[in-house]
């Protein structure tokens, strides 16, 4: 079921979600494009948080739609410790060249919930 309003997405969130599930803000995103979002009911914000530094090119972006897509084409995911894959392999050694430390620096990938203040 489709939020019809910040509010009445609000109250589900509260009904259906423990607390420590945290929302910065009582809004519910409805769209978003390059540094926009817009909200259930048409009002429009400007992200400065831009998902937590990992839309640094905004949202929505053609590069990474066509990127996601292309990927999409080839497999959703696959847990890494158990199939591994080229794109992995290629972003840790991405950053291992670039990381500023005297000695070779070696990646490891991971996504994790964050939790932040504000919440009920």
């Amino acid at each position: 079921m489709m939020a019809r309003s910040s509010a009445e997405l609000q109250a589900r969130r509260e009904s259906a979600l423990p607390r420590a599930v945290a929302c910065a803000f009582p809004v519910c995103a409805e769209r978003a494009q390059g540094a926009e979002i817009r909200d259930t009911e048409g009002r429009r914000y400007i992200d400065f948080i831009g998902g937590m530094g990992a839309l640094a090119v905004g949202h929505s972006h053609p590069l990474v739609i066509d990127a996601v897509r292309t990927q999409l084409q080839r497999f959703t995911h696959t847990f890494f410790g158990s199939i591994p894959y080229d794109g992995y392999v290629r972003l840790a050694e991405r950053l291992n060249a670039i990381a500023p430390f005297p000695t070779p620096a070696k990646t490891l990938l991971v996504a994790t919930a964050v939790s932040g203040k504000g919440s009920t």
